[in-house]
């Protein structure tokens, strides 16, 4: 099964982002005959996160400065914080290829997908409330292709 990301945009009124593939049974059928399916995501991402601090042992870092067990913890303890980026083309990449893998699994099955998934009605916008659109590793997915056996 192959899969080649057609838009990315933004879900209107909303910060999700919106991705729409077209599927065809293979790598080569794409070259030469119009989509046997498709599908829109409406992904929520970010560009960065938050973690406690950890030391190599994995012991997480108070405001205090001690590391502590996370087993010995007493509940109380208030964690230090570090921010840190996503990559966000990567986890893109990976929700088109977790919900290919699960479509061929259920290719032929009484539970399979539609082969047409995508919802035309859903407005979408070059809005960027969380600078997604703005990221060209995640904009040069458009056009790009994703191939489960």
């Amino acid at each position: 099964m192959y899969a080649k990301i057609q838009e990315i945009s933004t879900l209107s009124g909303t910060p999700m982002t919106y991705v729409l593939i077209h599927i065809w049974p293979t790598k080569k059928a794409s070259a030469t005959e119009l989509p046997s399916g498709d599908n829109a995501f409406v992904m929520d991402l970010f560009k960065t996160s938050e973690r406690v601090v950890k030391d190599a042992q994995g012991r997480h870092k108070t405001h205090e400065g001690q590391f502590i067990h996370p087993d010995r913890a007493k509940g109380s303890e208030l964690w230090e914080m570090e921010t840190y980026n996503i990559d966000v083309a990567a986890e893109v990449m990976a929700n088109i290829e977790e919900y290919l893998e699960r479509r061929k699994e259920l290719e032929g099955n009484k539970d399979s997908f539609p082969s047409f998934h995508a919802r035309p009605a859903l407005v979408r916008t070059q809005d960027n409330p969380r600078g997604i659109l703005s990221m060209s590793d995640v904009m040069g997915l458009v056009g790009k292709g994703v191939s489960v056996k």
